[in-house]
C-alpha cells in the first residue's frame, strides 16, 4: 500500500484528454490519507464505534467484517457484503422528508448482471442503492413493473444514488480495469440524472475497498484500504455514498422536481434572475444535447418560463475549462445583435472539479468551472426545419450574425458552427432572426496581444471541422483558424442537411447513400475525416457555395507558400460574408418564386381539398425516378443533392433557373397567395420534447 507521502500516482492507460497542452489522464490516483478523512459530519466516531459493538455485521473481537476467510466463490462474498452494507444503510441513512428513500439491492444473478457489456464487463452492477426523492424517477420501462418486483431488480441509473462492485481479491484486475468498468455505469448516471455534479462508488473485495470518483474533469480512485483494519472509514463511505441529503451525494439542489408515482412531474431551477436577484423559474422541459461522455463541456440545456412575464427562457448549464474565457463575458458583448443568442442573465460561483476532489491530485488533471446562463428561447435547432426556404433563412441569418462576431469592434471567432448551435427563429422572426447562433463555449476573442488561434482538431465536432482544421492533425505547424473556417463549417451544416433530410424536413433512412457518407465525416481520426470530406467535395453539388469555399481555401494557402497569415485576407472580409448572404438569398427567392400558390377557393370546392402543402414543400423530386439507369455512386449523390434543392446554391447549372409553372392569376390575387405564403412559411409547429437516441457526431471538448 503507497505511503501517506506517496504522491499521487496517474493511470498508465487512461487515455489523454482531446485538446489539452499537456498529457492529462483519464484518472488520478490520491493519497491514501484522502478517503480516511470523508464524510465525518456524516457519521461521528462514537456513532461508528457504537455500531461495531452492536451489529452482527462486525466481529469486535476478532476486529473483522462477517465475512469468511476462505470464500469458495463469488457468490458467498456478495451475499456476505449485501449484509454488512444493508444493516449500514439501515442504521445511518436515515430520510427526513416524505418521499425520500434509500435501501440496498442485491442484483447477483438476474439476467441484467449475467450479461456482460462489450468491453467485457458486467452490464450493470452488482449492489445498488435506489433512490426515491426529488432528484429521482424509474425508468420508463420499469414504470409498469409490479411494485413487488422492484426490489428483485435493477431498479435504473435514473434513480440510482450508488452503487458497488464485488470481487474476490484474486480477480480484482488491475486499477486501469477497476476504473474503465467504474465508469461504464457512471456515466449512466450523469446521462440519466442531469442536475448531477458527481458520481461515487465502491469496488469491494473480501479485504479491501477502493472509492472511485467521477466528474466532468475525469476519474480518480484511492489506493486500497483494509476494510477490516479501518472499518469506521468503510462505514462512512457507505453512509455517505447512500445519504438521503442530495448535496451530500453530489446532485445540484438548485433544479428539483416533484415526484408522483416515482416519476418525476414538475420541476424548478433556481438562479440568478435578470435582476440579478435569485429567481426560481418552472421547468417546461429538458432540451436534449450530446451529453454522452463523462470528460467535457456536458451541456446541459432547460427551457424555463419566467412566473412574473410568462417568457420563454433557456437556461443552459456547462462545464468549461478553467483557462477558457466564460461564455457569459462573451454573450456581455454581443447584447442586441441578430442572429446571435440574447442573454438575459448569469450567475457565477458554482463550484468546480478541483472542489471536488482530493487536494493532493491538483494540478494533475484539468480543472473544469460549472456556470449558467439564462438566454432568450428561440426555435428548436435547424434539424427540425419543415421547408427549404425555412432552412436557408435560417442559415443564411445564422450567418450574418457570424459576420457581426468577427467584426474590427467585437473580434469573437465562433470555432464550433454545428447543427445544433443554429437555431431556427421563433415563429414570425424578421430577417436578421430567422436563425440564431448559439453556444459561445469553445470562442476566442482576439485581442492585440493574442490576435489569432491556431486550429485544433480536437475543438468542435468533427462532421462540421474545416479541411484546415482537420488538417492540424498532421500538419508540421497548425494553421490558423479563422472566419474562413467557420465559412467553411456553414458549407458542411447545408450538405450534412441535404444528405440526412429530405426538403420537406423528414429523415432519410440509415441505410440510405447519404447517411452512409456522413457516417465517413465523423471518423475519430482527423486525417482520415480529411480524405474522406475531400472526396465528397468533389462532387458537383452545393456548386456555388462549395467552388466559392475551396477558392477562399486556395487563397490562404497562397498566403501560406508566400509565408503570410491569413489575416491578409481581413480587407476583404466584409466581401466574402456579402458574396456568401448573396448567394443565399438568391436562392431563398428562387424557390419562393416557384411555389404555386394555393388553388381558389371555388376549385377547391369543386375539386375537393388538395394535398396538404407541407408534405413536399418544393414540389420537386427527392428520389431518382425508377426508370433511370443505375448511376455511379458520386452521380446518385450530386443526382439527389441537386434534385433536393435545384439552387443556385444547391447545384443548378443555369445562370437563370426558371419557376415552375403556376397557374394564370390577376396581379392582384397572385400577390394576395405570396404574402399568405410568406405568413404561413415563417410558422411552425410548437416544439416536443425530442426523443433520446444515439447520434453520430461527438464533441470533444
Amino acid at each position: 500500500m503507497p505511503s501517506s507521502q506517496e504522491t499521487p500516482q496517474t493511470g498508465s492507460k487512461a487515455p489523454e484528454r482531446p485538446g489539452c497542452p499537456k498529457h492529462y489522464p483519464g484518472y488520478t490516483t490520491t493519497s491514501d490519507t484522502y478517503a480516511h478523512g470523508l464524510y465525518h459530519e456524516v457519521v461521528e466516531d462514537n456513532e461508528a464505534k457504537s455500531f461495531l459493538e452492536d451489529t452482527e455485521s462486525y466481529d469486535p473481537e476478532q476486529k473483522r467484517w462477517s465475512i469468511p476467510e476462505t470464500l469458495r466463490n463469488r457468490e458467498t462474498l456478495v451475499d456476505a457484503l449485501y449484509s454488512m452494507l444493508l444493516s449500514v444503510v439501515q442504521r445511518f441513512v436515515k430520510p427526513s422528508e416524505p418521499g425520500v428513500g434509500r435501501h440496498i439491492i442485491n442484483t447477483y444473478g438476474h439476467p441484467e448482471c449475467e450479461q456482460n457489456d462489450k468491453h467485457g464487463y458486467a452490464a450493470c452492477p452488482v449492489l445498488v442503492v435506489p433512490a426515491t426523492g426529488p432528484s429521482f424517477d424509474l425508468p420508463e420501462e420499469l414504470r409498469s413493473a409490479p411494485s413487488s418486483e422492484l426490489d428483485e431488480v435493477s431498479v435504473g441509473y435514473s434513480c440510482m444514488a450508488t452503487y458497488f462492485t464485488v470481487k474476490l481479491g484474486s480477480t480484482a484486475g488491475s486499477t486501469d480495469e477497476q476504473v474503465h468498468e467504474m465508469e461504464a455505469y457512471a456515466r449512466q448516471i450523469l446521462r440519466d440524472q442531469p442536475n448531477r455534479l458527481y458520481v461515487r462508488s465502491l469496488v469491494l473485495t473480501e479485504n479491501h475497498a477502493r472509492l472511485v470518483h467521477f466528474d466532468r474533469a475525469g476519474g480518480e480512485i484511492t489506493p486500497p484500504f483494509n476494510i477490516h483494519q479501518h472499518p469506521t472509514t468503510l462505514i462512512r463511505l457507505i453512509a455517505g455514498l447512500s445519504s438521503a441529503d442530495e448535496r451530500v451525494l453530489g446532485i445540484d439542489t438548485s433544479i428539483q422536481w416533484t415526484i408522483e408515482d416515482q416519476r418525476k412531474t414538475k420541476g424548478t431551477i433556481t438562479t440568478t434572475g435578470p435582476n440579478g436577484d435569485s429567481k426560481t423559474y418552472p421547468i417546461l422541459e429538458q432540451i436534449l444535447t450530446l451529453r454522452n461522455d463523462i470528460r467535457g463541456r456536458a451541456t446541459t440545456c432547460w427551457r424555463v418560463q419566467d412566473p412574473d412575464t410568462l417568457e420563454e427562457l433557456v437556461v443552459k448549464d456547462s462545464w468549461r475549462l478553467d483557462d477558457l474565457r466564460g461564455e457569459y463575458e462573451l454573450l456581455e458583448l454581443v447584447k442586441g445583435l441578430p442572429g446571435i443568442v440574447h442573454m438575459v442573465s448569469y450567475e457565477t460561483g458554482r463550484g468546480e472539479t478541483k472542489d471536488f476532489r482530493c487536494p493532493s491530485t491538483s494540478g494533475r488533471f484539468q480543472n473544469r468551472v460549472a456556470t449558467r446562463v439564462t438566454t432568450k428561447a428561440y426555435g428548436r435547432s435547424i434539424e427540425h426545419f419543415t421547408s427549404v426556404v425555412q432552412l436557408l433563412s435560417a442559415i443564411r441569418d445564422a450567418i450574418a450574425g457570424h459576420q457581426k462576431l468577427v467584426s474590427d469592434d467585437i473580434r469573437i471567432l465562433h470555432r464550433d458552427v454545428s447543427a445544433q448551435n443554429v437555431l431556427l427563429g421563433r415563429n414570425g422572426a424578421p430577417e436578421g432572426e430567422r436563425g440564431v447562433l448559439i453556444d459561445l463555449d469553445l470562442a476566442f476573442r482576439a485581442t492585440d496581444a493574442k490576435p489569432t488561434i491556431e486550429a485544433d482538431y480536437h475543438t468542435g465536432i468533427r462532421i462540421f471541422q474545416s479541411l484546415s482544421v482537420l488538417s492540424a492533425k498532421f500538419m508540421k505547424k497548425s494553421p490558423i483558424h479563422d472566419y474562413l473556417d467557420d465559412l467553411e463549417s456553414f458549407l458542411y451544416l447545408l450538405v450534412y442537411i441535404m444528405l440526412l433530410y429530405r426538403p420537406d424536413g423528414s429523415r432519410l433512412l440509415g441505410t440510405e447513400e447519404g447517411p452512409t457518407i456522413l457516417a465517413s465525416w465523423v471518423e475519430d481520426d482527423a486525417e482520415l475525416a480529411w480524405a474522406n470530406k475531400r472526396g465528397i467535395l468533389g462532387l458537383g453539388s452545393v456548386k456555388k457555395f462549395r467552388a466559392w469555399t475551396i477558392s477562399r481555401t486556395g487563397d490562404k494557402q497562397r498566403l501560406g507558400f508566400q509565408g503570410k497569415g491569413p489575416e491578409h485576407l481581413l480587407p476583404k472580409r466584409d466581401e466574402h460574408y456579402s458574396r456568401v448572404l448573396q448567394m443565399f438569398d438568391e436562392s431563398i427567392e428562387t424557390i419562393r418564386a416557384s411555389i404555386p400558390p394555393p388553388p381558389e377557393p371555388a376549385l377547391t370546392a369543386a375539386f375537393g381539398p388538395p394535398t396538404p402543402h407541407t408534405a413536399t414543400p418544393l414540389n420537386v423530386e427527392v428520389s431518382l425516378p425508377t426508370s433511370t439507369p443505375p448511376l455511379r455512386r458520386s452521380a446518385r449523390i450530386r443526382d439527389q443533392l441537386e434534385k433536393t434543392l435545384h439552387l443556385p446554391v444547391g447545384a443548378s447549372s443555369s445562370p437563370n433557373p426558371q419557376p415552375n409553372p403556376v397557374p394564370r392569376r390577376s396581379t392582384r390575387i397572385q400577390k394576395r397567395h405570396l404574402e399568405e405564403h410568406d405568413a404561413t412559411e415563417a410558422l411552425r409547429p410548437k416544439a416536443k420534447r425530442a426523443k433520446k437516441g444515439p447520434r453520430a457526431p461527438t464533441r470533444s471538448r
